[in-house]
């Protein structure tokens, strides 16, 4: 049983290593220039793993007093809003008008929005694999 739960956790990390190649089959964020997604994805997908790996690890060693309190929920909450931010972040960055400022500092911007958005999302897939299989 341990050994279909370790291959059902790589099995996730996997996915969310993915999930910033995704954009190229499913046009995730239709208005965002595709060399954006071309050129974080490497970078995108490591920090996914990374994030995926360390939120899986705190899920499973959860204290019972930050279970018993509803800390056990900010990690999932903190990984959403980084998600749910940088989402309306790349919306705003599309549809505003952003003509007085420099071209490097949107295109550093659009960066760090999908960069992070991706690493909101396999943050919370890796508290829900760490909570479901502790």
């Amino acid at each position: 049983m341990k050994a279909i739960l370790d291959a059902v956790t790589t099995l996730l990390g996997f996915l969310s290593a993915v999930l910033p190649f995704l954009p190229k089959s499913y046009d995730l964020f239709p208005a965002l220039n595709p060399a954006i997604a071309e050129d974080s994805a490497p970078a995108t997908s490591l920090l996914s793993i990374a994030t995926f790996a360390v939120t899986c690890v705190v899920a499973r060693r959860r204290p019972p007093a930050a279970a018993a309190g509803g800390g056990l929920y900010r990690l999932p909450a903190i990984c959403l809003g980084i998600a749910a931010a940088s989402f309306v972040g790349i919306s705003l960055l599309v549809v505003s008008d952003l003509s007085g400022l420099s071209p490097s500092l949107i295109s550093t911007a659009a960066r760090a929005c999908y960069l992070l958005f991706f690493v909101g999302v396999a943050g919370m897939i890796g508290w829900a694999v760490g909570h479901c299989f502790a």
